[in-house]
């Protein structure tokens, strides 16, 4: 159910890296996405699955991201 909403959803892309496994109402996502907004987003899909009572989100994010305090050289 899990791939299914991860297909169905928009905001996360086909070619993305993302494996699923679940026990006992744990769903733990792996792999690695583009952005941080695919990774909340899949988190998101994996919550709304019946029977979900916890999500471990533990995707890498691959693009390109600056942290805080970074800004960029023109």
């Amino acid at each position: 159910m899990v791939y299914d909403a991860l297909d169905d959803d928009p905001f996360v892309p086909v070619q993305a890296a993302i494996e699923v496994t679940c026990e006992s109402g744990v769903v733990t996502l792996k792999g690695t996405v583009p952005s941080k907004n695919i990774k909340r987003s899949a988190g998101d899909d994996a919550w709304w699955i019946p029977g979900v009572v916890d999500v471990r989100n533990e995707l890498a994010v691959s693009g390109p991201h600056r942290h805080r305090g970074q800004h960029r050289e023109a």
